[in-house]
């Protein structure tokens, strides 16, 4: 019977490859580079079909109902991607779904900023190169005692 967790000789480098020669590492990381290609051209191909999917117009059942709900839209803007907002908007009010909303919220732009940053004015000052040597003999001076 295997074991459940498998070889942890297998995992690392110290394992399996290093009983393998030089010809054959450079095969099997030729192969991983020639997949990791395969699929990263296969992931924008179907980012590419999302786009053109999003900007396709919908039936004209479903153009008619957008157009009752959004009736300032104007014609050109009635699309998959408008019709994916506002059911997901629905879906966010009516369901009261909060990741619905979460994912409106951060479509429209409004997502909250998920690091702070600090704004130090007093780094991003011009000095001139005797204002330099000043500071820097200060910090040096206050190393010196302490």
């Amino acid at each position: 019977m295997a074991n459940p967790k498998g070889n942890p000789q297998n995992f690392t480098l110290k394992g399996r490859l290093k009983n393998l020669s030089t010809t054959e590492k450079q095969e099997i990381a030729r192969k991983g580079g020639k997949k990791s290609g395969e699929l990263k051209q296969q992931q924008k191909t179907m980012k590419e079909l999302a786009q053109l999917m999003a900007r396709c117009k919908p039936t004209k059942k479903v153009q008619k109902q957008l157009k009752e709900t959004f009736p300032d839209l104007d014609d050109d803007f009635l699309n998959n991607q408008v019709l994916l907002l506002s059911k997901m908007f629905e879906k966010a009010v009516k369901d009261k779904d909060t990741k619905a909303f979460e994912l409106f919220r951060d479509t429209a732009g409004d997502k909250p900023v998920d690091k702070q940053e600090i704004d130090d004015k007093r780094d991003q000052k011009d000095l001139s190169q005797d204002e330099l040597i000043k500071r820097i003999n200060e910090l040096e001076n206050k190393t010196k005692k302490s």
